[in-house]
């Protein structure tokens, strides 16, 4: 793959990769997202999936505001 090209797996993909053998830096940024009927298949590695609650755009507001955090429109 070239630089700069995003390559997107399963969820439920395993996957690995060779050593980065070039001069450049390789980045990587994970993130998981699965749904809550698709469980783990080992519970204590994986845990277990709860759904997440919906908010609202002035909930999440209210919320910052009470941290002591900005939240814009």
């Amino acid at each position: 793959m070239g630089p700069g090209t995003v390559l997107c797996f399963h969820s439920n993909l395993l996957y690995r990769a060779d050593a980065n053998d070039s001069a450049d830096p390789r980045w990587a940024l994970i993130c998981c997202y699965t749904a809550t009927h698709n469980t783990p298949f080992n519970p204590v590695v994986g845990g277990t999936f709860s759904r997440l609650e919906h908010w609202d755009d002035d909930r999440v507001r209210e919320a910052a505001r009470r941290r002591g955090g900005t939240a814009r429109r």
